[in-house]
């Protein structure tokens, strides 16, 4: 009994957390254009800005987190971020997740 109760909670919470982690490519594509202004259109960056595309998610999502609660220091992302939900989080990770890296990568 009690190994079918400690499967059925753990099942439970894989279930809340799945859709918690999947971010939706097209909308993050949407509210993209913040990023892009620094990043580029194809997330490559320059040599002020790092590159995103390919990214992994839950990477990116840490690293925008990071910048929420100040424990990365930039103050322009610091404002670009501060507004973000955790699905824009998610929705932005999604999108630069598929696109592909600069060739000098």
């Amino acid at each position: 009994m009690k190994k079918m109760s400690l499967a059925l909670l753990v099942s439970g919470c894989l279930v809340f957390a799945g859709p918690a982690l999947a971010g939706d490519a097209a909308a993050g594509q949407d509210i993209s254009e913040d990023c892009a202004m620094c990043h580029g259109d194809e997330g490559w960056g320059d040599e002020d800005y790092p590159g995103i595309a390919g990214m992994a998610e839950a990477d990116f999502i840490q690293a925008m987190k990071e910048y929420q609660d100040g424990t990365r220091e930039d103050k322009s992302m610091k404002k670009q971020v501060k507004g973000l939900s955790e699905d824009d989080l998610a929705n932005l990770a999604a999108y630069y997740a598929t696109l592909e890296k600069a060739a000098d990568e």
